[in-house]
């Protein structure tokens, strides 16, 4: 019979195994069914709000905080719509990529939209024919998610997504 390990070993055993970064982000529309992309300070691109995990944070809690932080908007509903894994590349390490529903925001909510101007230096609504373009390029990691994103809404499912590929 196999001795189950003491805790401090498994301990040890957890903290060796490696770690990831996660990040999350969200899709909002406005009521011509725009999508809402925000302007990052370190980026040549647009984006959606969201960002990375802090420790012990989840997905879900990592994309309402960052998009109260970025935009003034705390999402009290999302839905999962994919998640893509990316392998690390260059500089960047190894990730999950998750994607959220915010859903259509109202005039009110809209109107509420503040840059936070450390992270983000602005917001706008984007017609879904110039989303691509916006994000720089229909092969960007983001512009692959968004469209799986928008499949995901229309078809009620979750796509899991790694490097921007359907699986």
């Amino acid at each position: 019979m196999i001795k189950p390990l003491p805790r401090h070993e498994l301990k040890k055993l957890y903290n060796s195994f490696p770690r990831k970064r996660i990040a999350a982000g969200a899709l909002f529309l406005n009521r011509k069914g725009e999508l809402l992309l925000v302007k990052p300070c370190y980026r040549p691109f647009w984006s959606i709000p969201g960002g990375v995990a802090e420790k012990d944070e989840s997905p879900f809690e990592a994309c309402q905080r960052e998009c109260k932080e970025e935009i003034n908007i705390r999402p009290k509903k999302l839905r999962l719509l994919c998640l893509d894994y990316k392998n690390t590349f260059d500089i960047k390490p190894e990730s999950m990529q998750l994607i959220f529903y915010g859903g259509r925001l109202s005039i009110k909510q809209i109107s509420r939209i503040k840059a936070d101007r450390r992270e983000i230096t602005g917001h706008k609504f984007v017609s879904l024919n110039r989303v691509y373009k916006t994000l720089g390029g229909k092969h960007s990691d983001l512009a692959k998610r968004i469209k799986y994103c928008f499949l995901a809404i229309k078809n009620k499912k979750v796509y899991y997504l790694e490097n921007g590929n359907l699986k």
